[in-house]
């Protein structure tokens, strides 16, 4: 049993450029498996739902549209920022990612990495990433939630402002920069120093659901941003 959808949307109808709307397909489907991935998590979102893409469609030469490792789909935004819709206060968390990844360049940076791929570097480049956006951010809203910034580090910011678990977060660090651990797939290549190698390291599997737990809380303090009218970059 097939299961089968067909996508339309004022934001590709006008596109008459075939190599511009193959981009912008691919980079919608980006986002939705992207989005698929944060409210499900890395492991359901592929093994249970599966990714979507185009491939073989009947009549049209998309094929080459299920592959996602393109810069140009990175690169690309595939909405007209002329015709976005308001946030609806009933749609669910998959559709409101995809309204707000529309409209914001740090939502839709997030949910693009993630789904590029779960691996050691990515779930870091996500991480990165998502802190990055943070810090810039509070940087221009010191006062938010009461939280003083000064030299504080990113990782203590991110656990002060998202509640993240202090312990995980420096196993997830401490194993995804390690070549000693985990070899060619760690962040860092080997070091000429000697570094002693931790004793709690953190499996892919589990470095999977902090990452996307991360996500989603930087998904949900954005909204609750948007809901205050709070900008995000002032």
């Amino acid at each position: 049993v097939s299961d089968n959808h067909i996508l339309e949307s004022p934001h590709l109808n006008s596109v008459s450029d075939i190599e511009l709307l193959k981009r912008k397909i691919k980079g919608f489907l980006m986002l939705f498996n992207g989005a698929l991935i944060a409210v499900h998590g890395f492991e359901k979102a592929k093994n249970r739902y599966g990714y979507i893409s185009i491939a073989n469609s009947e009549g049209v030469n998309y094929s080459d549209i299920s592959s996602f490792k393109d810069l140009d789909t990175v690169q690309i935004n595939p909405f007209n920022f002329d015709l976005i819709n308001p946030l609806h206060p009933e749609a669910d968390k998959l559709s409101t990612i995809i309204n707000m990844s529309s409209k914001y360049e740090d939502i839709r940076t997030i949910v693009a990495m993630c789904s590029i791929g779960s691996d050691w570097v990515n779930l870091y480049r996500i991480f990165e990433t998502t802190v990055a956006y943070t810090m810039d951010f509070m940087h221009k809203n010191t006062d938010l939630h009461g939280i003083k910034i000064g030299k504080k580090k990113h990782s203590c910011l991110a656990i002060e402002l998202f509640g993240l678990d202090k312990i995980n977060l420096n196993r997830f660090t401490g194993t995804v920069n390690s070549f000693e651990l985990i070899g060619f797939l760690s962040r860092h290549g080997k070091s000429y120093k000697t570094s002693e190698i931790m004793s709690n390291p953190m499996t892919r599997l589990d470095a999977t659901i902090f990452i996307n737990e991360f996500v989603m809380k930087f998904i949900n303090f954005r909204l609750m941003l948007i809901n205050r009218n709070i900008p995000f970059i002032k």
